[in-house]
């Protein structure tokens, strides 16, 4: 049975707070390497940046792994959910965007895990510990959304939506731009999510995948950048 909507919801909105202990703040994504470069100087430069991400990485790879990390949890399938885990290891291959992922997803297991105290959650929080399963936010904000008793549709907006408030607050953060043009970012992008959003559950695993090599090379030229303000 699922939890009432009110309760659903506080606990849904307190799971993608800016406020809860995932470190995802520490992150850009690749901005900082694309501003550094002069390649992302402005709004329209952000809004750029940001709708790539959506229909690349979230489009492309995270949302869809969300929905099927929610299934997989909810048929306590430990070994689809390592499987998804080794699939975003490949999907990943700079090594500062998969240690972001990681690092997110295992903080985010570890501070959600009392407040959805689930067997799968448990044994996920186990096989990640163990160095069995990386982790990834994707494949954790499943599992803890699934044992919430959220429902699927509600998970993936909720991990896109505040991943998209992500990209742009790193931004803010760096500068470029201020909060009213980030907030104006974000609702021109609603379409773009929304479209990445009801793909999910249609992806075939064979289909997944994204093109982004611009953020991808600012991410491998990130260790160069000197007086760095995030992680990534």
């Amino acid at each position: 049975m699922e939890p009432p909507v009110n309760s659903r919801l506080l606990t849904l909105l307190q799971l993608t707070d800016s406020g809860f202990p995932t470190g995802g703040y520490a992150f850009s994504h690749g901005l900082e390497g694309l501003h550094g470069l002069g390649l992302v100087r402005d709004a329209a430069g952000v809004e750029s940046f940001a709708r790539t991400h959506v229909e690349e990485s979230l489009g492309g790879i995270e949302l869809p792994v969300v929905w099927r990390a929610w299934h997989a949890a909810m048929d306590g399938d430990h070994a689809g959910l390592a499987a998804l885990d080794a699939l975003l290891d490949a999907l990943k291959p700079v090594p500062v965007h998969r240690v972001a992922s990681t690092r997110i997803g295992r903080r985010f297991l570890e501070s959600a895990a009392s407040l959805v105290a689930t067997d799968t959650v448990a044994s996920y929080r186990d096989l990640v510990a163990a160095g069995t399963a990386s982790g990834h936010h994707a494949v954790t904000f499943g599992i803890v959304t699934a044992g919430a008793g959220i429902p699927a549709s509600e998970a993936t907006l909720a991990f896109g939506w505040a991943s998209l408030q992500g990209y742009v607050a790193a931004a803010v953060r760096l500068g470029v731009i201020g909060q009213t043009a980030a907030q104006a970012i974000i609702r021109d992008l609603h379409p773009a999510l929304i479209d990445a959003i009801d793909a999910a559950s249609r992806m075939e695993l064979d289909e997944l995948g994204g093109y982004a090599p611009l953020i991808d090379l600012a991410g491998l030229r990130h260790a160069a950048i000197t007086n760095r303000l995030f992680t990534s």
